[in-house]
């Protein structure tokens, strides 16, 4: 096997070669403010989808190709779309047609898949997926999502990569904030509401903690913000916004939080590395699929059904108030899925490629 390779990376929604890319986005209240028709949307997603369509050349330079022994396909947003216009589906199907032309060995691995929205978007997943040389997945759900795409091929998991992230065990700062983070799926009016009265109701519950809400999406923070507003009608005075900027920013959060109520997948994921209870609220299968791997004994609760739950959520939060063993337990568990992931990794042909 070889010690050293150069590595060239490519960002997926651009096709552009990157240098670094920061795990948090920076909040641009600018673009995301602004309103958009549903009709401007649409013809929006209709040129892009026949740009992606007809033009092949998806990547910047096609030179990388030439010079690259293995590709390496990697990440959960790339199996999915949530519009009934193939987006992220087709450029998916894009890459690896333009790869396979090369002849090159192709690896999907760490993948979460779904939610699609129609048989186009799962042709484009399978007729793509059948190319890969080796396709692993980040959980069962997911798994069991590509064998309903008709992928014929074998499929391994291994949990998410993100599980590796360095454990910074903290015990100066004093542990006094919930934390929320907020994605509210399709903005939908009924889900928004739901968060305003969750948010409402522990605020002047735990009165005496601080309340953040937050995410590691810039464009959740509108909703974030409204939210913040509204609440504020009713005089929630330990309630507050963090903007996060980078990773550092996360860390600082997560190392004062209690616990976090969380929606999206990697916000849980970097709180459980470092040990963070959370109160997953999910929105899709693939959340569900990671959880169930952590054998942690939790409820999850429905994004669509938080208003049902508000109660159940708090006595979550009380049972982590004054339960610090739960630390422990996520010690134990997340060791265990990275012992899995660095066997996973050193077993699979996947990553012994010789070039």
């Amino acid at each position: 096997m070889n010690s050293k390779y150069e590595i060239i990376k490519v960002d997926f929604p651009t096709g552009k070669i990157v240098n670094e890319r920061t795990l948090v986005t920076k909040y641009e209240p600018i673009k995301y403010y602004k309103k958009v028709s549903r009709f401007k949307r649409i013809i929006t997603s209709l040129y892009i989808y026949g740009k992606l369509k007809f033009n092949k050349n998806i990547f910047e330079s096609k030179d990388i190709l030439k010079e690259a022994s293995v590709v390496y396909i990697g990440g959960g947003n790339m199996l999915m779309d949530l519009s009934q216009i193939p987006d992220y589906s087709i450029r998916f199907f894009n890459y690896i047609k333009t790869i396979n032309n090369y002849h090159l060995p192709i690896h999907l691995i760490f993948v979460g898949v779904g939610p699609v929205q129609n048989y186009f978007q799962r042709r484009y997943i399978r007729k793509a997926s059948q190319l890969c040389k080796t396709i692993i997945a980040r959980d069962d759900a997911s798994r069991i999502e590509l064998i309903s795409y008709g992928v014929k091929k074998q499929i391994s998991i291994l949990p998410d990569p993100a599980f590796l992230f360095p454990y910074e065990e903290s015990t100066s700062i004093k542990r006094n904030v919930i934390a929320v983070n907020v994605y509210i799926y399709r903005n939908e009016k009924s889900i928004y509401n739901s968060y305003v009265d969750l948010v409402k109701y522990i605020s002047f519950k735990y009165s005496s903690k601080t309340i953040v809400l937050f995410s590691t999406e810039s464009m959740d923070y509108p909703n974030i913000d409204k939210i913040l507003s509204e609440c504020n009608t009713f005089n929630c005075k330990n309630l507050y916004v963090k903007y996060i900027y980078s990773i550092s920013d996360l860390l600082k959060l997560y190392h004062s939080s209690i616990c976090i109520i969380s929606t999206r997948m990697h916000s849980a994921i970097i709180a459980l590395s470092q040990r963070v209870p959370v109160i997953p609220i999910v929105w899709q299968k693939k959340i569900v699929g990671m959880f169930n791997y952590m054998e942690l004994g939790i409820t999850l609760y429905s994004q669509k059904d938080i208003s049902n739950n508000i109660e159940n959520v708090c006595n979550d939060i009380e049972r982590y108030l004054v339960d610090d063993e739960f630390r422990i337990k996520i010690d134990k568990q997340v060791k265990r899925i990275q012992d899995t992931i660095r066997k996973g990794v050193i077993e699979n042909d996947a990553y012994t490629y010789n070039a």
